[in-house]
C-alpha cells in the first residue's frame, strides 16, 4: 500500500504526499472479478507479450479449420479465408482490448500521482480514503461484476443460434473448430463489457476528485493548467480506436465492395455513428469532470486581473506605494494587465494537449476516409 506523509501540526488540512517509493495501488480498477483481474493484471505487467498472445489465441480456431480443410473450401458457404468477422473481432478487436486492458488501467494510478506531483489534487488523507472507499464499491458492486458474464452469455446465445445450422467452417454440426466459438465469443462481449465499466469507474473517480479542492494552473508549462497527465490517458486509448476504426473500416468496404450497399445507407452510417459515439465518450468523458473546474480557474483569475485593472483605474483606492507606483509605470502596468487578460481568455478549459486531440482525429479518420473514398468513386 501506498504510504501517506502529512505534517503533524495540521494533519486534517494538510494535501496529500506521496512517497517517491510508493506505488498507487489503491485505485485498482480490477475489483473482485478474478477473470477480469488476471487478464488486467497480467497486460498490465507484460502489456506486448499479452498482446501477442491474444493475437496467437485467435488463430487457434483457424487453424483447426485449416486442419479440417475449411482454408478455402468453395464448398462452403463461408470459408476461412473469407470470414472477415472472425479476423476483425478476433485478431484485432480482442487484442486490442486486452491492451487496453493493460495501457489505460495500468496507468490511471500513476496518472493521480502524476496529479498529486504537479500540485493539482490537494484532497487529504480522509479525502482519499473516501473517494478510495467509494471506488471500491463501485467496482465490487454486484452489478459492475456480473453485468460482463450476462453480456458476454447473451451474445453467446445470439451467435450459437445464429451459426447452429449454416455452411460455414464453423458449423458444429460437421467441424470441431465451431465448438470454440461460443468460448470466444463470451470472452470478446466480457471484455468489452469489462472496459467500458471500468472507464465510468474513471470518470467517477475524476468527478469526485475534481469536486474537491483543486490547483488548477493556468499558466502551467504543460498548457492543460498541470493536466497534461489525464490528457496523456485518453491518448491511450487512441490504438485500440484506430484499430476499431480499422474493423469498421472493413466492414463499410464489405457492405459497398461485396453486397452493393449504398455508402451512406442507413446501415453503414448506423455503424460509423456507433462507433463515433463510443470513441468520443471513451477518449472525452473520463476527463468531463475537470473541465467545470478549469474554466472557474480561468474565470477567477479574468476577475482578478479585472479587479486590479479597476484599481488602477481609480487612483484614489489605492495604498500610497501603489499610487507612487501608477504615477509612474501606470501606463504599462495596464497594458500589461490588459494583454494578460487577452492571454487567460484564450486558455482552454479542457485537459487536452493539441497532439492528444490530433492522434485522436487521425484514429477516427479511417471509416470517414473509406466513406469519402467511396463518395469520390460514385463522382
Amino acid at each position: 500500500e501506498a504510504r501517506w506523509i502529512t505534517q503533524p501540526a495540521s494533519r486534517k488540512n494538510m494535501a496529500l504526499v506521496f512517497t517517491k517509493s510508493a506505488e498507487i495501488s489503491l485505485f485498482t480498477l480490477t475489483g473482485s472479478d478474478r477473470l477480469g483481474r488476471f487478464i488486467a493484471s497480467a497486460s498490465i505487467k507484460r502489456p506486448f507479450t499479452c498482446l501477442f498472445l491474444a493475437c496467437l489465441f485467435g488463430l487457434i480456431p483457424p487453424f483447426m479449420g485449416w486442419i479440417e480443410g475449411n482454408w478455402s473450401n468453395p464448398a462452403l458457404e463461408l470459408d476461412i479465408s473469407r470470414d472477415l468477422g472472425w479476423w476483425n473481432q478476433f485478431l484485432l478487436a480482442f487484442p486490442a482490448m486486452v491492451y487496453i486492458a493493460g495501457s489505460y488501467f495500468g496507468a490511471f494510478p500513476k496518472t493521480l500521482r502524476q496529479l498529486v506531483d504537479a500540485g493539482v489534487i490537494l484532497a487529504t488523507e480522509e479525502d482519499w480514503k473516501a473517494i478510495r472507499r467509494s471506488t471500491k464499491n463501485y467496482i465490487n458492486h454486484p452489478v459492475v461484476t456480473f453485468f460482463p458474464y450476462v453480456f458476454g452469455l447473451l451474445f453467446v446465445f445470439a451467435s450459437t443460434i445464429l451459426f447452429l445450422s449454416t455452411d460455414t467452417w464453423i458449423d458444429v454440426r460437421y467441424f470441431a473448430a465451431g465448438w470454440l466459438v461460443p468460448f470466444y465469443v463470451f470472452l470478446l462481449y466480457y471484455l468489452l463489457a469489462f472496459i467500458a465499466l471500468r472507464i465510468v469507474g474513471v470518470y467517477l473517480v475524476l468527478q469526485k476528485l475534481f469536486r474537491l479542492k483543486v490547483n488548477i494552473q493556468p499558466f502551467h508549462q504543460d498548457g492543460c493548467g498541470g493536466l497534461v497527465s489525464l490528457s496523456d490517458l485518453s491518448s491511450r486509448l487512441t490504438f485500440s480506436i484506430m484499430i476499431f476504426g480499422i474493423i469498421m473500416a472493413m466492414a463499410m468496404y464489405i457492405n459497398i465492395a461485396i453486397y452493393a450497399l449504398n455508402p451512406f445507407g442507413v446501415y453503414n452510417l448506423g455503424m460509423f455513428g456507433m462507433y463515433l459515439v463510443v470513441a468520443i465518450l471513451s477518449f472525452f468523458l473520463p476527463l468531463y469532470a475537470t473541465s467545470a473546474r478549469m474554466k472557474e480557474a480561468k474565470l477567477q483569475m479574468i476577475s482578478q486581473i479585472n479587479d486590479r485593472t479597476e484599481k488602477l483605474s481609480n487612483a484614489e483606492n489605492l495604498a500610497r506605494s501603489d499610487q507612487k507606483n501608477l504615477e509612474e509605470y501606470g501606463d504599462e502596468d495596464l497594458r500589461a494587465l490588459e494583454s494578460l487578460e487577452q492571454t487567460v481568455r484564450t486558455m482552454q478549459v479542457w485537459p487536452f494537449t493539441p497532439s492528444a486531440i490530433a492522434k485522436f482525429a487521425a484514429s477516427i479518420a479511417i471509416p470517414v476516409l473509406v466513406l469519402s473514398s467511396q463518395l469520390f468513386m460514385g463522382l
